[in-house]
């Protein structure tokens, strides 16, 4: 089974209609389209100002807030680090048995963190719905397929899983 990774622009610096920053709390509006090339995408993101006074609105849209910028002092989170960066990594190769249902337990549990928060979910043909989430941290934007939870096997997840964390320790 191929999964084409999507990749979703990071949200932009400023108000894409009046060129305002978006400033650190602030809430903000983002729509996606399809872009010209198959499985590309572009990104729009507006200020609430900007966005009420929007009339026609195409596409997929969300609301969100501008994270605060973390201070140089705060501890990371190793165990979320380390599940971050293994989501990345099986998102590289989901032709491999099994990483589809790694990638979703491990979006699942960096969700339940707090660490990345579901943004859309999209229907593809003749293949597993994507959920798109969005890293609190950089606003980077990933696709994960989703999968029904009774279809997974749980221990053998759990297995890989735990293997692969303590390789990356």
């Amino acid at each position: 089974m191929s999964v084409l990774p999507i990749e979703i622009p990071k949200r932009a610096p400023c108000c894409t209609k009046n060129g305002e920053p978006l400033l650190q709390g602030c809430h903000y509006y983002s729509v996606l389209t399809r872009g010209e090339e198959e499985g590309t995408y572009l990104r729009q993101d507006y200020c609430e100002p900007c966005w009420q006074q929007m009339e026609l609105r195409h596409g997929s849209s969300w609301r969100s807030i501008v994270p605060p910028t973390k201070s140089v002092s705060e501890l990371p989170k190793q165990r979320d680090e380390r599940a971050l960066y293994l989501l990345k990594e099986t998102l590289r190769d989901l032709d491999r048995s099994g990483a589809v249902a790694e990638a979703f337990v491990l979006a699942l549990y960096l969700a339940r963190r707090r660490r990345i928060v579901l943004r859309q979910e999209m229907a593809r043909e003749g293949k597993l719905p994507l959920s798109i989430y969005e890293v609190i941290e950089t606003e980077e934007m990933i696709g994960v397929p989703k999968m029904v939870l009774a279809e997974l096997d749980v221990e053998k997840v759990q297995q890989e899983l735990a293997v692969k964390f303590r390789l990356c320790s």
